[in-house]
């Protein structure tokens, strides 16, 4: 990194920087975003295991306290912050740093960070999903060498695991965006791979603080699972089914490992959400176990902090086998107007106030047999 750190900041813009070093580098500029196919040529690539292996948590984080970089613990799913009900992206971290003066952190860190986008709910398929692993270097302070330093540093890991500069290309973006209460400036490098948006490079001149000058931060991050697909080939989704259900049963198995409760508003709201998406699967209960039980052993990793995974069942199911009631008495309240019953009734409550509605005894045990071959 040392080349880029040689004298003064010059008066040379951030895209004129940033495009010198990235063409040096052999990428290639693009003017507008490209567009996905949702089927790029590297599905068809054999797996790499040691290409994969260079994107696990131990690997990452040796790479990058190498690199100088500080090793930081991710944010949990439940952990109060300031501008979002869950964490979306690793610089959420220094929040502390930018809305309550908290000490700035000396040098760069490293942040491999869980998040929940709930803004792709409509837009789950190949290479989006709505849970991710943000990996990202973070320094606040940093000059715009130092920036383009970081950046040559991801570009260095991603040529030792065979992704190739000369393969990718990037497109400069300029933005003003609100944080909180706070209007900022963002010079944004996005990175793609075959038409694929992988990650980006945010550098942020002056940070506006309430007692203190403004901050330069530099904020590099990466779609973990984008790079892994890259790497792997076949199925963006790295659990066997439909993709609503794995990403469901993924974001699900996330939220509850992270202690959050299902309810009504906010953070617990979204649980609920998952859960009853996850019921529209029509998997058998022990289908959606072993989904979950899945998901939770590939965030489990990453995690700061988990729920064991039969705890984490646990705390799935109760709201899982509430929502399942629900939906079965929707689809026979078409024929049948007095099967409004009360679904958080217990089970053995519930089923004998079927035995007093219109239905008859054989569609009452079809129903009984239906709910449990698919509740946790």
């Amino acid at each position: 990194m040392e080349r880029f750190l040689e004298g003064r900041e010059s008066a040379e813009s951030h895209d004129e920087k940033v495009s010198q070093f990235l063409g040096r580098e052999g990428l290639r500029r693009l003017d507008a975003s490209p567009k996905f196919s949702g089927h790029p040529e590297f599905v068809e690539r054999p797996v790499n295991p040691e290409a994969v292996e260079r994107l696990s948590p131990d690997s990452l984080r040796q790479y990058f306290e190498t690199c100088g970089a500080r090793l930081e613990r991710a944010m949990a799913l439940g952990e109060e912050t300031h501008t979002t009900l869950f964490p979306v992206a690793a610089i959420q971290k220094l929040e502390p740093v930018f809305y309550e003066d908290a000490p700035i952190p000396e040098g760069p860190s490293f942040i491999a960070q869980p998040v929940i986008r709930t803004q792709f709910w409509d837009k789950v398929s190949q290479g989006t999903s709505t849970s991710f692993v943000n990996i990202a270097t973070e320094h606040v302070g940093a000059r715009m060498d130092e920036h383009i330093g970081h950046v040559h540093e991801w570009l260095q890991l991603m040529s030792s695991m065979g992704i190739k500069k000369e393969d990718l290309q990037y497109r400069l973006t300029a933005s003003t965006e609100r944080w909180n209460s706070r209007k900022v400036q963002c010079e944004v490098s996005k990175f793609y791979y075959q038409g694929m948006e992988i990650g980006d490079g945010v550098y942020i001149p002056d940070f506006p603080q309430a007692e203190r000058g403004p901050l330069k931060v530099s904020d590099v991050g990466f779609g973990m699972e984008r790079l892994l697909w890259i790497l792997r080939g076949g199925n963006y989704f790295p659990l066997e089914g439909n993709e609503h259900d794995v990403d469901a049963a993924r974001s699900l198995a996330l939220i509850a490992a992270s202690g959050v409760q299902p309810g009504n508003r906010g953070r617990e709201y979204r649980h609920r959400l998952y859960s009853k998406r996850l019921v529209q699967s029509m998997k058998s209960g022990e289908e959606i176990s072993k989904l979950i039980s899945s998901a939770h052993a590939g965030w489990l990793p990453w995690m700061a902090e988990a729920k064991p995974v039969q705890e984490t069942l646990g705390i799935i199911a109760e709201e899982y086998d509430r929502n399942l009631r629900r939906s079965l008495l929707d689809g026979l309240s078409i024929n049948h107007a007095d099967v409004g019953i009360d679904v958080n009734l217990p089970e053995s409550t519930f089923f004998e106030r079927l035995g007093s509605t219109s239905m008859d005894s054989s569609e009452i045990s079809s129903l009984v047999d239906e709910y449990y071959r698919r509740k946790l």
